[in-house]
């Protein structure tokens, strides 16, 4: 059982830089129809409500089928408590992504950009949530770091999921195959320190190049990393 869990709604926007970053753009100049374009798209997702969970265990205990792999155990290790969290746009943004790829596969990929730009904002959000909720208890909230990165599977997802009650809390599941549905919902880990802790290991950027999302990382395009440091 976690020692705290909570849901919320999430303030987040769509970030025109980060979704032109999803997108393949790196700077270059945008003529006008595609600025009209992107506006356009930022607001198809104004009906999207994010909506976030989080909970926190003490010392990872009961969270075995979940923090799986050497990557994540460096995350965490020394943490005086886990908190997992979920964030989701909802199933409104999979129709609102669905009918305008269906008018128009190119604008369907801009609101798609947009969408994903969006999602990322709110998990930003929820993890500020998590952040103050550690303060408020003399902790320091640590980065992020979601399943699929490093060597922790995509199949801790049912497990993590079902440790946030996620399905009756967020309306969040998970196929088959293991992607999160809703599409536009995310799921990490995160570790809580004595503010004074200071890790002896850190995920840095070797491991981006043994990762098993290396080929597909949309943090990666962006010159990000999920271990919050700029990637080369």
């Amino acid at each position: 059982m976690p020692l705290f869990a909570t849901s919320l709604s999430l303030s987040a926007r769509p970030n025109v830089e980060g979704a032109l970053g999803y997108l393949g753009y790196a700077g270059q100049d945008l003529h006008a129809e595609m600025v009209a374009r992107l506006e356009k798209a930022v607001a198809k997702c104004a009906s999207f409500a994010p909506k976030g969970t989080f909970a926190v265990f003490e010392d990872g205990r009961g969270l075995e089928r979940v923090l799986v792999g050497e990557d994540v155990a460096r995350h965490v290790e020394g943490a005086k408590a886990v908190a997992l969290l979920a964030v989701t746009l909802g199933h409104e943004s999979e129709r609102v992504i669905r009918r305008e790829t269906a008018l128009s596969a190119a604008d369907g990929m801009l609101v798609d950009a947009m969408a994903s730009s969006m999602a990322e904002a709110a998990v930003e959000a929820l993890h500020a949530e998590v952040a103050a909720w550690a303060r408020g208890r003399g902790l320091r909230a640590g980065g992020r770091f979601s399943p699929g990165y490093g060597d922790m599977p995509l199949s801790v997802q049912p497990a993590l999921l079902d440790a946030l009650d996620a399905a009756r809390r967020l309306g969040v599941s998970v196929t088959d195959a293991f992607m999160l549905t809703p599409a536009k919902s995310v799921t990490a880990v995160v570790g809580l320190f004595d503010p004074e802790y200071a890790p002896q290991t850190q995920l840095s950027a070797q491991d981006c190049e043994t990762c098993t999302m290396a080929g597909v990382c949309l943090l990666k395009q962006q010159g990000r990393t999920c271990h919050g440091s700029r990637s080369e």
